[in-house]
């Protein structure tokens, strides 16, 4: 049990600011405006239900509209880490022309390809991940009700999209995700694991700074 806590763990982790199905497109759209520029920050609180488990992460935006493997308008996000420690991974986030968002790298860390969220189509897509050298699937569902809503951050509300992710971790080991986006911020607001789960995960986004 304490495996698959741990294994839980580092995959929310790796997919707490984006992800999923493969795309080969390279038509993106410019962030908006009023969406955060260099040094704007993300804080994010995540916890597991029945257990102590949880913590709070902050991601600064490096570069508010970069070009990067193949796509421009390209938010680049880093994760700030104590003085000292190594700098992780970037993060990187391009809003398709569909509206659909796209993220580098992919969930299971590989730098290969994007992968994109269907949160403006809602389209029903499927595709295999590879974690720790095994064939992991995730499933983007028909679609999340509702599939719009809103998030209040430091008293502004900002509208929201939905998308319902389906991930097969191994054999008999399936979870649902609830995920969902604020095109306004370029971000993921909020991660939530099936209601009813033992060990349900929860990601949410609790401050955000404008620069």
């Amino acid at each position: 049990m304490k495996h698959h806590i741990a294994l839980r763990l580092s995959v929310i982790a790796a997919l707490s600011a984006g992800l999923f199905a493969c795309s080969s497109s390279t038509t993106t759209t410019p962030p908006a405006s009023t969406g955060p520029g260099v040094g704007s920050t993300f804080t994010v609180a995540h916890w597991v239900e029945n257990t102590n488990a949880g913590d709070t992460n902050t991601y600064q935006v490096a570069n508010a509209d970069t070009t990067f493997r193949g796509k421009s308008h390209v938010m680049k996000v880093l994760q700030q880490v104590p003085a000292g420690q190594p700098q992780l991974t970037p993060l990187y986030f391009a809003v398709e022309s569909n509206g659909n968002v796209s993220v580098w790298p992919k969930p299971s860390g590989s730098q290969a390809d994007w992968f994109t969220i269907p949160y403006a189509t809602q389209a029903h897509t499927a595709t295999n991940w590879d974690r720790d050298g095994s064939d992991s699937t995730m499933t983007i569902a028909d679609g999340d009700t509702p599939s719009a809503g809103s998030i209040s951050i430091g008293g502004s509300s900002y509208p929201t999209q939905r998308a319902k992710v389906q991930l097969l971790l191994d054999a008999g080991d399936t979870t649902v995700h609830h995920y969902a986006y604020s095109p306004d911020l370029h971000f993921r607001v909020s991660d939530d694991q099936d209601a009813g789960m033992q060990f349900a995960e929860h990601w949410k986004l609790i401050s955000f700074v404008k620069k």
